[in-house]
């Protein structure tokens, strides 16, 4: 799953900027200096995460919920920009509202527990 986010890397204009390195005829040391600073964070990540499925519960609360209600609607929004009726407008508030507030708790729930697990 690296892969993809190396390549995604590698789309960005700030990427571009930094000088392209070479050293004793290595070539390309600037993505392998990429490679390895990404492999150990995530390496000093998991080496601190003291409960993986507690954290794994504090990411999908949050990701699931902007997948689920925030994106949608403010595509929505963005898509039918001067076509929604009062009415409507109303009812994607409120399901925003719903759907934040329960992402809110659920956040909250999964960090208390990996706080905990973080202490035992």
């Amino acid at each position: 799953m690296i892969i993809p986010t190396f390549k995604i890397i590698k789309h960005i204009p700030a990427y571009h900027k930094i000088p392209e390195l070479s050293w004793r005829g290595f070539t390309h040391l600037k993505s392998t200096i990429l490679r390895l600073v990404t492999l150990l964070l995530c390496c000093t990540l998991a080496y601190n995460i003291p409960d993986l499925g507690q954290f794994l519960n504090f990411q999908g609360s949050i990701t699931g919920i902007l997948m689920t209600f925030v994106f949608p609607i403010a595509c929505y929004f963005k898509t039918f920009e001067g076509q929604i009726s009062r009415r409507e407008r109303h009812m994607c508030h409120g399901i925003l509202a719903y759907g934040l507030i329960g992402g809110a708790i659920s956040a909250c729930y999964a960090l208390a527990a990996l706080l905990k697990a973080s202490k035992g």
